[in-house]
């Protein structure tokens, strides 16, 4: 992921008041919750966090039943298929 993509989500990410931690190829962003299913916050969260990598053509998804979303730079494959459509 290139500096700029990372600086400019990490500042989206801080200014939506969501935590984040830095992983070796991405960023992944708390949505934890409490209770036996995600409320509607959760899916607000995963929403907005969706919006924020389509913006800026990112790879995300969540992790461990929607207690983590997982954001990273696409790969090459991928981009060449997307962009082939």
């Amino acid at each position: 992921m290139t500096k700029s993509r990372l600086k400019s989500l990490c500042a989206a990410v801080t200014a939506a008041g969501l935590k984040y931690s830095i992983v070796d190829d991405g960023i992944v962003v708390d949505t934890n919750y409490i209770g036996s299913s995600p409320p509607k916050e959760t899916w607000d969260k995963i929403s907005l966090l969706d919006e924020m990598c389509r913006r800026r053509k990112l790879s995300g998804e969540t992790r461990g039943y929607y207690t983590g979303y997982y954001i990273r730079e696409m790969s090459d494959y991928r981009n060449t298929v997307l962009s082939s459509k």
